[in-house]
């Protein structure tokens, strides 16, 4: 009787993807030396600067640990598979990475969820709600639900974690999960973005009314008209500015007015004045960065996903849009530095500091 070979179940070979592989190992070391690394320094300067010390950036902490778990934890398990085109770490090392792999996703969908309606709260919230994540022991309170919902959601797939050769990683076998995978993907991916896109866009509804009503009242100040009392303010979370309505009335006669409208100007200096339009828009521009990263890296390795249930797209296109999905974990510290003065101040003491202040942090 002639042997007949067993596929490896453990192999990703295909000839159209040898000379590529080098480019999956280079972009997924990248990924993981940056995203250590700026998740790292992150989550140091939510330690280390006091005007980060807040409830609402446990959530920032929270999104980072995650990232950082993959980055660290999981990318090197990627790395070397694509390097080898085989799988080297045994069975039960590749369902544990599958289940950490979803996990680390889930709970990044959940704490954008979260991070996007307090941002909302925080502007066009009451008093009462604006508060709620400012409280840390609510704010860990979600960052641990987070996770538990996570892991109760993607550990009855364990039995079926396996090694994915068109992904060349281990993931949910995609016949026998389904449908709850199908459910959960849906779930997290569409009506959790979904939900991320839609309060993202309330606050650049709210803030653009804002700015609106801001320049008509510095147009009616030119004019020589009475203008609305009110305060421009920075949110407490560091990494937000929102607007609320004046606690009482400059002037009678207006409160009409501020029902209509709680916008002013600020009453200091030291406030934002007339830039006070284009901070609004910079914190616009940082929470839609921030969602258009996430959806840009996922969109298309869902769409290769759903559309190819057949397995009859190339290989190399699975991978290339399952290696998109890496840039989510490392680029949120990168944002945060381009983006927000706070953070940048404190990525730049910390790297300026160097290892003294990392080892003084360190046995603190």
């Amino acid at each position: 009787m002639a042997n007949v070979s067993v596929p490896d179940p453990f192999s990703c070979y295909d000839p159209t993807i040898v000379g590529y592989r080098y480019v999956a190992v280079a972009w997924g070391s990248v990924v993981s030396v940056v995203g250590t690394v700026g998740n790292i320094l992150t989550l140091l300067a939510l330690v280390s600067e006091p005007g980060l010390r807040t409830g609402l950036n446990v959530l920032v902490a929270n999104l980072a640990v995650a990232d950082l778990l993959y980055c660290t934890g999981l990318q090197p398990f990627s790395v070397d598979s694509y390097l080898w085109l085989h799988w080297r770490a045994g069975a039960t090392a590749c369902q544990a990475f599958g289940l950490l792999l979803f996990v680390a996703n889930a709970t990044s969908v959940l704490t954008l969820c979260l991070v996007a309606i307090s941002r909302y709260l925080l502007i066009a919230g009451s008093p009462r709600s604006a508060r709620l994540f400012a409280r840390r022991r609510v704010a860990l309170a979600a960052a641990g639900a987070t996770w538990a919902v996570a892991l109760v959601s993607f550990a009855p797939l364990w039995p079926v974690y396996g090694f994915v050769p068109k992904v060349c990683t281990c993931s949910f076998h995609r016949e026998r999960s389904r449908p709850y995978s199908t459910v959960l993907l849906g779930l997290y991916f569409i009506v959790g973005l979904g939900c991320v896109g839609a309060f993202y866009f309330l606050i650049y509804r709210r803030v653009r009314a804002t700015a609106q009503a801001l320049r008509r009242y510095q147009r009616s100040l030119r004019g020589g008209q009475p203008g609305v009392p009110g305060q421009y303010h920075e949110m407490e979370s560091g990494t937000d500015t929102g607007i609320t309505q004046s606690s009482s009335d400059a002037a009678t006669g207006h409160s009409a007015m501020q029902q209509s409208c709680a916008v002013a100007p600020p009453p200091r200096p030291r406030e934002p004045g007339a830039g006070g339009g284009k901070e609004a828009a910079g914190v616009t521009r940082m929470c839609f960065a921030v969602f258009a990263v996430f959806v840009l890296s996922y969109a298309p390795f869902l769409a290769v996903t759903a559309g190819d249930a057949r397995a009859v797209a190339p290989t190399g296109l699975h991978m290339a849009a399952a290696q998109l999905t890496w840039l989510n974990s490392c680029i949120n510290p990168l944002l945060y530095a381009v983006m927000n003065r706070r953070f940048r101040h404190a990525y730049r003491a910390l790297l300026q500091a160097g290892p003294r202040r990392l080892c003084g942090l360190w046995g603190a």
